[in-house]
């Protein structure tokens, strides 16, 4: 059993409202549907989480306050007694054991199913007890507890799914007060939240698509932290008085997903004349500039279990190669070339990708997308899907399993037309039935191998996050992303 550690407190009121600009619409409040960087910033703080992580990353206890055990694949959690969400209720053990059910039930939707696809379903075993099965042995059940959202049974019974979106009931240290779409979402300390309680009384999260309308934000004071700088933007801010940048190498990792399902793109030479057309070293000191990402030859990031610190050979930059292969596959033109990107995903590296591959005879176009827009096409009907698309992934849970099983596993949104095979979903299934980390890695280094051999997706970089905020503003960034405002602190 581990008891509850806590985090350390902030100084007095010093700021009435702390106004963050995002990028984009949060695709959903509802904290079990959809979860882009938006949406987990915002309802990040209206919800609590069973458990949580500290700055370091370290699982700690937080809406339980400890757990033990019982056996291979039941794992008890003792949760507090003096949560109350925002209409006044208590939260108790059914609704931990409902929001674990809804989040698994396929009939909901959860874009996060396929990240809880080992729990088998949970049980309020007492008024103050929850009881977790996993369907195996799965190691990374605590981990999977950071990332789930309590909700009220009763609210959400009542009222339904969407009309719980539009307005949600949560337990955190913010409570929801108005979702203005296109413009902001809004909240207010709750005066009853049970543990560390916010320095600002209200919160404004404001979606702000255009980069140097954030940036002007933050250089005029109508915005006291922004979201999500090109690197140039952040060496701009650097010199400027009165403003900072934070950066951290996240888990996310930016690839290129190709349609293994399409024409001639399902032909091992097309991809790796992809893969050989990519100069990531350019991409990431060129374009990014070295801090808005680290090259990466692999899909899993160094600091999540299951990175493989040997990793298998992949097709090194080599233009004439690629140019080959071409002529090989193509030898009367280019080959036609379909790319998608949306924001926030880099548009310079898109552009860059799209004309390294012109320069070695595909015919690349480039389109760019909303994120809703984007979703429904690349997680819809394969034979809708881009030949190509850019996407950052990241599972923020520190383990292989989670961005693999995203990427890979059976029936995950991401997985359609990767040529995930039989084969690959036994070795993800390895890799989450058994606590022995030497058989974990020995999974995760196949997948690697088979990553690298059949080339579904080209990996690019390790995603750094940017981070500009006014000097007054105390925030340490994450590898895991997370925007906990109850962990920052303002300073005149």
């Amino acid at each position: 059993m581990i008891a509850f550690a806590g985090l350390s407190g902030h100084a007095a009121l010093a700021k009435e409202t702390i106004v963050i600009d995002l990028v984009d619409e949060p695709q959903s409040l509802d904290p079990h549907l959809h979860a882009n960087n938006s949406a987990l910033y915002t309802y990040g703080n209206m919800f609590d989480n069973l458990l949580t992580r500290d700055n370091a990353g370290k699982i700690i206890p937080n809406i339980a306050t400890k757990w033990s055990q019982l056996s291979d694949t039941e794992i008890e959690f003792t949760i507090r007694d003096d949560v109350t969400f925002h209409d006044g209720s208590p939260l108790t053990a059914e609704d931990v054991a409902f929001s674990i059910q809804r989040i698994i039930d396929p009939a909901y939707g959860s874009d996060w199913i396929s990240t809880f696809a080992a729990i088998a379903g949970a049980e309020a075993t007492g008024p103050n007890t929850v009881k977790v099965t996993t369907k195996t042995v799965y190691p990374l059940t605590l981990g999977m507890m950071t990332k789930l959202p309590v909700v009220p049974k009763a609210v959400v019974e009542k009222v339904g799914d969407e009309a719980f979106n539009l307005s949600p009931v949560g337990s955190g240290p913010y409570k929801f007060v108005a979702w203005n779409r296109g413009v902001s979402v809004d909240m207010a300390a709750y005066d009853g939240y049970w543990g560390e309680k916010p320095e600002f009384p209200k919160a404004e999260f404001r979606i702000v698509p255009d980069a140097a309308t954030r940036v002007a934000d933050l250089q005029t004071g109508a915005a006291d932290l922004i979201v999500t700088l090109t690197p140039d933007l952040a060496v701009q801010i650097q010199a400027e008085p009165g403003l900072k940048v934070e950066t951290v190498a996240t888990e996310r990792m930016a690839y290129l997903k190709l349609n293994l399902e399409a024409k001639p793109f399902d032909d091992i030479r097309v991809r790796e004349a992809i893969a050989s057309a990519i100069d990531r070293e350019g991409l990431v000191q060129g374009l990014l500039l070295g801090i808005g990402g680290v090259e990466s030859e692999q899909l899993i990031a160094p600091s999540s279990f299951g990175s493989d610190p040997n990793p298998p050979a992949f097709p090194a930059y080599d233009p004439d190669h690629a140019r080959e292969l071409v002529k090989e596959v193509s030898p009367d033109g280019p080959i036609p070339m379909t790319l998608v990107n949306r924001p926030p995903y880099s548009q310079s590296v898109a552009e860059a990708v799209q004309q390294m591959l012109i320069d070695v005879g595909f015919d690349a176009t480039l389109e760019v997308k909303e994120g809703g827009t984007w979703y429904q096409q690349v997680t819809g009907d394969p034979a809708q899907h881009p030949d190509g698309y850019f996407i950052n992934m990241s599972c923020s849970c520190g383990d292989a399993d989670g961005l693999f099983t995203l990427v890979f596993g059976k029936g995950a949104n991401f997985a359609k037309a990767t040529g995930a095979t039989d084969e690959t979903e036994a070795l993800l299934v390895k890799g989450r039935t058994t606590l022995d980390e030497g058989e974990r890695m020995e999974a995760y280094e196949a997948m690697a191998d088979w990553v690298a051999e059949t080339l579904p997706i080209i990996p690019m970089y390790q995603v750094s996050q940017i981070y500009a905020m006014n000097e007054k503003l105390s925030f340490t960034p994450t590898p895991n992303e997370t925007m906990f405002i109850n962990r920052m602190a303002w300073s005149e």
